[in-house]
């Protein structure tokens, strides 16, 4: 190529360049950050994706189209301007693939995850197949560019997907249904579920064969797509993600149970209005349900905003109730018992033989 330019057009060819990447960075810098802006203000799912991936390709696409300029124009290079036209073309299809991918899977990811807290919510699963897709579709429109038949690689794609699909039943097992329980909304990333008593946690991702859960110890645990669609789960997240808060107390018989209801709905209302995680608007209430032998039994209703909320509302709950309950002089039921001492004929006394209550009339 130095046969076939002078030292002006080397100059010219160096300007162009220069130019091209000037023009890119200075689009990346201003115009790239005001349409993602634009893009957040109305509230688009790829706002969050969109200034990253188009501004990576921003500068490539002036710098090739610096370079077709070139070689268009320039007479000296008109022998190489097919092969350099097509390569620029197949660049072009694979950066704008790329970018379609990128904020196709982010736009999933928005209708198939739910965003709360931190870094949890990711359904990678349906991203990743959308991303597949999309590169497929933009390889098969480069084998068609390139003049390249793409019917001999479908057939013999058929053929060996058997096989695979054979010799992948247990792999194709969990992706199938990890597709089923994204689809079906019952649960997504961020739900908080159980399983099995201990095993509960955050959903923080379906992948294509593990659900990974996080559970309240911090650990992660991965759950096989297929067991986890066949299981019995408790989702704690939908349809509400508030939770009632339920704490069992049992009073005296010896107490007023209309002084015990005022006296403990009072201390739940100050929970629910200066504990976190307390609702708000939510008016506590009590149930009485059971009259034993020592005692009455009775439930206290609260909400929480989720379900780990529950933890902290119970344990302020209770320390309050408890002083409420010293300062209105409100008595804690015990279990009683009744011990029979029983004389034997030598005048000494028999060991003490301990009865319930009940067992006294």
């Amino acid at each position: 190529m130095n046969k076939l330019l002078s030292n002006w057009e080397w100059m010219e060819v160096t300007g162009v360049l220069l130019a091209s990447l000037l023009t890119g960075l200075l689009l990346v810098r201003y115009l790239v950050p005001v349409a993602a802006r634009w893009a957040r203000a109305r509230k688009w799912p790829v706002s969050a994706r969109m200034e990253g991936s188009i501004g990576r390709m921003v500068v490539l696409w002036t710098l090739m189209a610096g370079m077709y300029a070139i070689v268009r124009f320039l007479p000296q290079l008109r022998e190489i301007h097919k092969p350099i036209g097509r390569i620029l073309l197949v660049l072009s299809i694979f950066s704008g693939t790329w970018i379609i991918a990128r904020l196709a899977m982010a736009w999933v990811s928005s209708k198939t995850g739910v965003t709360a807290s931190g870094s949890l919510r990711s359904a990678s699963i349906i991203s990743n197949i959308t991303g597949v897709v999309i590169f497929a579709i933009g390889l098969m429109i480069v084998f068609q560019t390139l003049g390249i038949s793409i019917t001999p690689a479908l057939t013999a794609l058929g053929v060996t997907g058997l096989a695979v699909a054979l010799a992948l039943q247990d792999t194709l097992s969990n992706l199938f249904a990890g597709i089923q329980l994204i689809a079906s909304r019952k649960m997504r990333p961020g739900d908080f579920i159980q399983i099995e008593p201990g095993m509960e946690g955050y959903i923080q991702d379906i992948t294509w064969r593990n659900t990974t859960i996080q559970t309240l110890p911090n650990h992660l645990v991965l759950v096989p797509n297929a067991k986890l669609s066949a299981a019995t789960v408790r989702n704690f997240t939908l349809p509400d993600k508030e939770i009632a808060v339920l704490v069992d107390i049992s009073v005296s018989h010896s107490n007023d149970l209309e002084k015990v209801e005022r006296v403990t709905i009072e201390a739940a209302r100050y929970i629910m209005q200066h504990t976190q995680g307390g609702v708000r608007n939510f008016e506590p209430f009590i149930r009485f349900h059971t009259v034993a032998n020592y005692g009455v039994t009775f439930s206290v209703i609260m909400r929480g905003l989720e379900f780990t909320d529950q933890y902290l509302i119970k344990h302020e709950f209770i320390k309050k109730l408890w002083a409420y309950y010293q300062e209105a002089d409100i008595e804690i039921a015990f279990p009683i018992h009744g011990v029979f001492l029983r004389p034997q004929e030598n005048g000494q006394v028999a060991e003490a033989q301990p009865k319930a209550f009940s067992e006294l009339h």
